[in-house]
């Protein structure tokens, strides 16, 4: 180009070292908007887990939350504690079993579940 043009009389030395230059300052250039555009998508990242932590914590609570009132359903006597055949009579029951396979719990052998919990 043009200025190109006006240091071909200072050598091809200096044409040379300004076309290093003008190639240079170009990668600089890229390198620091290439450099925004990461930190931008890292920092949606990073927001995306932060309120994907936040909802499977707001999950785990309410499936605790959940459990909880099950097993103040099967407490009968309402003792605090649930007993072996308090516990037989409860599974037995195919509403309460419906409702622990929503729940992700799958019960099969009472007793091992029960020994398995206490």
């Amino acid at each position: 180009g043009e200025l190109l043009d006006s240091l071909e009389s200072v050598g091809w030395f200096y044409m040379c070292l300004f076309i290093l230059y003008i190639t240079l300052a170009i990668f600089v250039v890229c390198n620091i908007i290439t450099g925004i555009f990461v930190e931008s998508a890292m920092q949606a990242a990073k927001q995306d887990y932060e309120s994907l932590m936040h909802e499977e914590t707001l999950k785990k609570m309410e499936c605790t939350k959940k459990i909880k009132g099950v097993f103040h359903k099967l407490d009968a006597d309402s003792d605090g504690h649930i007993s072996l055949p308090e516990f037989e009579v409860a599974i037995s029951n195919e509403t309460l079993l419906t409702y622990l396979g929503v729940l992700g719990l799958e019960v099969n052998d009472a007793r091992l579940l029960f020994c398995f919990l206490d």
